[in-house]
């Protein structure tokens, strides 16, 4: 399946609040994922917020899945970004086995997220 534009996501979010519908009954009459439609609600009501204009579509991911490597469990490893790359300064989302999923924003306390995912994972 091919990845559709912002622009094409930016559409459906307003043809969303245009239509009176749950977003779940929209999705369904489109034929989206409800959860994918609601992050790209939320990515494009904060891009406004924050007063940026809308960016092109990059060809990277905009997440990166961490796997901790077997025997590393409870260690974090810090990933350096080139030099000439621009530093990320948008949230991320954890993915943790048991379908669980952790939206962590650009500030946020390690120690409080290292508790949750104990938590989560002790489940």
């Amino acid at each position: 399946m091919e990845r559709e534009s912002r622009e094409v996501w930016a559409k459906r979010v307003e043809r969303l609040a245009d239509s009176g519908l749950t977003l779940k009954e929209f999705a369904g009459e489109i034929g989206v994922n409800a959860n994918t439609l609601a992050g790209w609600r939320w990515r494009i009501h904060r891009a406004k917020a924050d007063g940026e204009a809308p960016r092109a579509q990059s060809s990277s991911p905009p997440f990166l899945e961490i796997v901790a490597a077997p025997g590393d469990e409870g260690q974090v490893e810090r990933i350096e970004q080139p030099a000439s790359s621009a530093p990320v300064v948008e949230p991320f989302e954890l993915v943790l086995g048991g379908g669980y999923r952790i939206r962590v924003p650009v500030r946020f306390d390690p120690a409080a997220l290292r508790r949750l995912v104990d938590a989560l994972e002790a489940r």
